[in-house]
C-alpha cells in the first residue's frame, strides 16, 4: 500500500507547465484592475502567480523585490522554467511588450489562454 505522501508526489510530478499556465489565467481573470500592475514583479501576473499558495507549493515565489524565483533561477527564466516555456515566450507571455497599451490582468489571461490553444 502507498502512503498519503507518495500519492501527493505523484500527483505534483503530474503538474505541467500548461496546467500551471490555465490556473494562472483563471487568478488573473479573478484579480482586480486596481490590483495589477505590469510595471511591478510583485504586482504583475508572474506576482500574482507567486503570491499564490498553489503555485508556491510547487516552488515558486518572489524574492527580493518581488521578482519571481523558481528552481535556482529569477525572473523571466524563473517563469520560463515553471510554467513550460522558451524565455523569450515567458517575456512575450509576462511582459508588457506587444499589447498596445497598458495591459490588464484580463488582457494576460486572455494572451495565455491564446497561447494555450
Amino acid at each position: 500500500m502507498q502512503s498519503a505522501a507518495h500519492d501527493t508526489t505523484v500527483r505534483e510530478l503530474s503538474i505541467t507547465g500548461q496546467d500551471r499556465l490555465v490556473h494562472l489565467a483563471g487568478l488573473l481573470e479573478a484579480t482586480r484592475d486596481e490590483d495589477f500592475n505590469m510595471s511591478r514583479w510583485d504586482r504583475c501576473a508572474l506576482g500574482v502567480a507567486g503570491g499564490d499558495p498553489w503555485c508556491q507549493a510547487q516552488g515558486f515565489d518572489l524574492v527580493g523585490r518581488g521578482a519571481p524565483r523558481y528552481d535556482g533561477y529569477k525572473g523571466f527564466e524563473a517563469a520560463a522554467q515553471f510554467f513550460g516555456t522558451s524565455v523569450s515566450e515567458a517575456r512575450w507571455l509576462f511582459g508588457g511588450a506587444g499589447y498596445g497599451r497598458v495591459p490588464t490582468a484580463q488582457d494576460v489571461a486572455a494572451r495565455l489562454r491564446s497561447h494555450l490553444n
